[in-house]
């Protein structure tokens, strides 16, 4: 009976050419990139928040139920910055590439980065407890 050759299993040697062919990240264009009045968060003109939503409400005091209620707003803006093509934006997809850190898994990828301009409005609206901080993004914990 004779042994095995010992080397790489069948199918590695074309799985690790494959990962070798990952498109390197297009370098970012120079940020002076905006457009007239463009935000500078959301890239959208004018401003996503500028909008009238009715799904925002008036606010309310800082307490433990506010993170629920900016969870369903900021679900509801992602799906307005979705219909306004802002998540398509070169700009958008730069930046996101940039915080991805050239990971592509993570510039293709469903989840998006909220921008600075709607977490600062719903904060603003529906602010946590002073002794309870803000979560970020779930990247930051990977």
């Amino acid at each position: 009976m004779q042994k095995a050759k010992a080397g790489p299993a069948p199918g590695l040697e074309q799985l690790s050419a494959a990962q070798d062919m990952v498109p390197e990240p297009e370098p970012l264009p120079n940020v002076e990139m905006r457009q007239n009045d463009d935000c500078p968060h959301c890239y959208l003109s004018p401003c996503v928040t500028t909008r009238e939503h009715s799904f925002i409400g008036e606010g309310q005091q800082a307490c433990d139920a506010n993170s629920a209620l900016r969870k369903v707003c900021y679900q509801k803006y992602w799906k307005v910055i979705t219909n306004l093509g802002g998540w398509m934006d070169e700009r958008y997809v730069n930046k996101k590439r940039l915080i991805g850190q050239g990971r592509p898994e993570i510039v293709y990828h469903r989840r998006d980065i909220m921008p600075d301009c709607v977490l600062k409005q719903l904060r603003g609206l529906y602010p946590n407890l002073p002794t309870k901080s803000y979560m970020g993004h779930k990247w930051d914990y990977y």
